[in-house]
């Protein structure tokens, strides 16, 4: 009740998760928010962790374990962990979260974002399409 439910990047795909008029953010449309959060242009389709603070600007000012965020973008990101792909097991609720985003890498990778308690800023990498993570749902 408190973070959500998990998907795997097959849930995505299939378009049925965010209601009429909305849809999941692609690869771009999160770089979009951080650039607007002060990422550096630049920086957007690097692989890795980037920025500042835009990870901090991006989390929930509780819940955390360690670091909590100022949540001054509104995006109200919880520590809710993820479900790892290749084993089922769930892992790290309280330290990090990752989120979806509509874009595919390759047939097998679809991108991701990634916030961590002990980070300020933001990681961005593709990962197989099987782990569990959340969804944000952006308005058309």
């Amino acid at each position: 009740p408190v973070y959500g439910a998990l998907y795997n990047w097959f849930a995505v795909e299939a378009g049925n998760l965010c209601p009429a008029g909305w849809h999941v953010p692609s690869d771009a449309e999160f770089g979009t928010l951080e650039v607007y959060l002060g990422l550096a242009p630049a920086d957007v389709d690097i692989w890795g962790w980037r920025g500042t603070d835009q990870g901090t600007e991006m989390k929930s000012t509780t819940g955390w374990t360690i670091g909590n965020g100022t949540n001054t973008s509104g995006f109200s990101a919880l520590a809710g962990g993820y479900r790892y792909g290749l084993s089922g097991t769930y892992n790290d609720r309280g330290n990090l979260s990752y989120w979806w985003s509509s874009s595919q890498e390759t047939g097998l990778l679809a991108w991701y974002r990634r916030l961590d308690g002990t980070n300020a800023d933001i990681y961005r990498a593709s990962v197989n399409k099987t782990g569990g993570k959340y969804v944000r749902c952006m308005k058309n």
